[in-house]
C-alpha cells in the first residue's frame, strides 16, 4: 500500500510538472500570437496608407494623361490650321506671281 501510494504521489508530481511546463509553453503561444497579431495589425494599416497613396498617385497620372492627350488634340488642331493657311498662301503666291508676270 505503501508502494501504491509513493507511485501515485509520484505520479501526481510528473502530472503537476508536465502541467507546470505546458502552461508555460502555453503563455509563450499566447505572447507570440498577441505579437503576431499586433504586427498584422500593422502591417494592415502600412497596406492601407500605401493603397491610399498610390490610388492618389493614380489619379494625378490619369489627370496628368487626360491634360497631355487634351494638348495633343489642340496641337492636331494648330497643325491643321497651319497646313491650311500655308496652302492658302502657297495659291496667293502662285497669284501674285502671275499677276506681276503680266
Amino acid at each position: 500500500m505503501a508502494l501504491l501510494n509513493e507511485v501515485y504521489m509520484r505520479k501526481k508530481e510528473i502530472t503537476r510538472q508536465r502541467n507546470l511546463e505546458l502552461s508555460k509553453e502555453l503563455e509563450d503561444v499566447k505572447f507570440q500570437l498577441a505579437m503576431q497579431k499586433e504586427l498584422n495589425s500593422e502591417s494592415a494599416k502600412k497596406a492601407k496608407e500605401l493603397i491610399a497613396e498610390l490610388e492618389a498617385i493614380k489619379l494625378t497620372w490619369l489627370k496628368s494623361l487626360k491634360e497631355l492627350n487634351n494638348q495633343r488634340e489642340q496641337y492636331r488642331d494648330l497643325i491643321i490650321e497651319v497646313k491650311d493657311l500655308r496652302n492658302n498662301l502657297k495659291g496667293r503666291n502662285a497669284i501674285t506671281r502671275w499677276f506681276y508676270k503680266m
